[in-house]
Formats: structure tokens, C-alpha cells, sequence
């Protein structure tokens, strides 16, 4: 299981492609159920290189929706 990501590199299309399938297939469910608690108890930090308040918010309300609490900065 990947932990880390520090670099895109090492990933290939069919790779990329099944987690953008998993991805959208988790998606449906999550809002079809309003929520999950799948990252209940886990804490996610993100960091942003350029102000982007939609785009962290996006992030922040993604986060939420999973149950993690979030740990933000620009």
C-alpha cells in the first residue's frame, strides 16, 4: 500500500486509470449515503503552493465527507 507520494514518475496510465475508476465508483457512494466515516480517526494534511481557496476548500469538504480531520495550510 502507498503511504507517500513524492513523486508522479513511478506510476503508469493503467495504474493511474484504476484508481480514477476506484475513485469514482467511491464517490457515488459517498454522496449517495451523504458521508462516510471510512477515514474516522485519521488526520489529513494538505499544502497548497498557490492561494487557491476553492480548490483547498474542495479539499477540506472532501475530507470531511470521509470523516478525517484535516489539517490545512497555503
Amino acid at each position: 500500500m502507498i503511504q507517500h507520494i513524492v513523486k508522479t514518475q513511478p506510476f503508469t496510465r493503467e495504474f493511474l486509470s484504476e484508481i480514477f475508476s476506484l475513485t469514482r465508483d467511491m464517490m457515488k457512494l459517498v454522496l449517495e449515503k451523504g458521508g462516510s466515516r471510512e477515514l474516522e480517526g485519521k488526520l489529513v494534511a494538505t499544502l497548497f503552493w498557490e492561494p487557491s481557496t476553492r480548490t483547498r476548500l474542495s479539499f477540506e469538504a472532501a475530507t470531511a465527507r470521509l470523516g478525517a480531520n484535516i489539517l490545512s495550510t497555503e
